[in-house]
């Protein structure tokens, strides 16, 4: 969505119990026609079919009901803590920078800028970002590897999580669960050093496990 306003474009769904896109949300994907489709899979490994078939690296095992159970818990903090008052951020737009090599992938680059126009923020309104992230468990979450220098944010999604990120072993790609709005069913990938093939998931379309 190119901005951190979880409980904008962000909402939970007490009759699922999950969380799910906003009607907010789906003007801020870059494809409005696709909707968001890396953040809709990723929000799709909350459901029960997902559990124990997606694999992080050290094969570790999605378990989709302590998934849900975690985002409520990091959600209704993020919530109280806007409710409060003591989560304050200025209404911003995200413009992606660049990539860097990071510790578990690729490390995303974006400049700060107030909402809808083109004046730069200060790096005094771009730490208030951190406040936005609570509902991904920030800051004791080690896996969001989130950033701030001046007025430039980075964070570090999971290599296979996003569109691009993921590293390579040989001509095979190294990573067990990707993401793709490209058919990747069939081709070469290595699961903790095992090399496979990608599969499309039951539960997502935009999900292959490496299998």
């Amino acid at each position: 969505m190119r901005r951190w306003l979880p409980t904008r474009d962000f909402q939970w769904n007490s009759s699922t119990g999950m969380l799910e896109l906003s009607k907010w949300a789906f003007p801020r994907c870059r494809d409005t026609a696709v909707g968001c489709p890396n953040t809709q899979a990723l929000l799709a490994m909350q459901q029960p079919s997902a559990s124990g078939k997606v694999t992080f690296p050290g094969n570790v095992k999605l378990d989709s009901w302590v998934l849900r159970q975690t985002l409520k818990r990091y959600w209704d903090s993020q919530v109280a803590c806007n409710l409060a008052g003591n989560c304050p951020v200025d209404y911003h737009d995200l413009k992606f920078h660049h990539t860097a090599t990071g510790p578990c992938g690729t490390r995303y680059y974006y400049d700060a800028y107030e909402m809808n126009t083109l004046n730069r923020l200060t790096a005094e309104h771009a730490n208030r970002f951190s406040n936005q992230l609570l509902f991904l468990g920030h800051p004791t979450n080690p896996f969001l590897a989130y950033s701030v220098e001046y007025d430039r944010a980075s964070v570090d999604p999971t290599y296979g999580l996003d569109a691009t990120g993921t590293t390579t072993t040989g001509s095979c790609s190294a990573a067990c669960t990707k993401l793709s709005t490209t058919n990747v069913g069939g081709a070469c990938c290595a699961c903790n050093g095992v090399t496979k093939r990608y599969a499309r998931s039951t539960w997502n379309a935009n999900t292959y496990l490496c299998m």
